[in-house]
């Protein structure tokens, strides 16, 4: 692990055992608005890198096995006080296998999207720092800065688009799966 990513993960797992009390609790995004007013994002800090720190740890102090967190429900924590129970599972995946090779469901891992997206993105930036140190004349510098604006602008709302559909997922599809097996209907 880096040591920026170390520090973020120490100052958010310190916030979060100071933060939370065993008898309540706690949405991860309210958590982690919270956690953003007491520590602020300086300059250097990546935001979505931030964001995704906070979820990372989050998971990993529910799944290791002294962690101090167990998961309630989906996008919902709290204290662990039985150091073996850590709540709900995570599942990334369906290791159901259909037996019509035809009926194979298409998996779409947003993690990855998302991860995927973040990647470009630094790539994009690291080419037009490039280009930009290049002698170009001023006509093409001007067109330079305006497609790295639009590209940058575009992927900042690719990758904002899927992390509220993360969130939305992990807020609400629980209670959709909960539902349909009530009603035993999964249209």
């Amino acid at each position: 692990m880096a040591k920026p990513q170390k520090n973020r993960w120490q100052k958010i797992c310190k916030f979060l055992a100071e933060y939370m009390t065993p008898e309540d609790s706690y949405k991860a995004g309210a958590l982690y608005e919270i956690f953003l007013k007491d520590h602020p994002i300086d300059i250097f800090d990546d935001p979505l890198a931030m964001r995704k720190d906070f979820e990372m740890c989050l998971r990993y102090e529910v799944e290791k096995e002294n962690g101090f967190l167990k998961r309630v429900s989906h996008g919902v924590y709290t204290v662990r006080t039985d150091p073996l129970d850590r709540g709900v599972n995570f599942s990334r995946n369906n290791s159901a296998e259909p037996s019509d090779p035809q009926a194979v469901p298409v998996v779409i891992s947003l993690d990855e999207v998302l991860d995927n997206s973040v990647e470009i993105a630094k790539k994009g930036k690291k080419f037009f720092s490039i280009l930009e140190n290049q002698d170009l004349p001023t006509t093409m510098q001007l067109e330079l800065s305006k497609l790295k604006s639009k590209f940058m602008r575009d992927l900042d709302d690719v990758i904002t688009n899927i992390t509220v559909v993360m969130a939305w997922c992990e807020d609400n599809l629980e209670c959709l799966e909960e539902e349909s097996s009530l009603t035993m209907d999964f249209c």
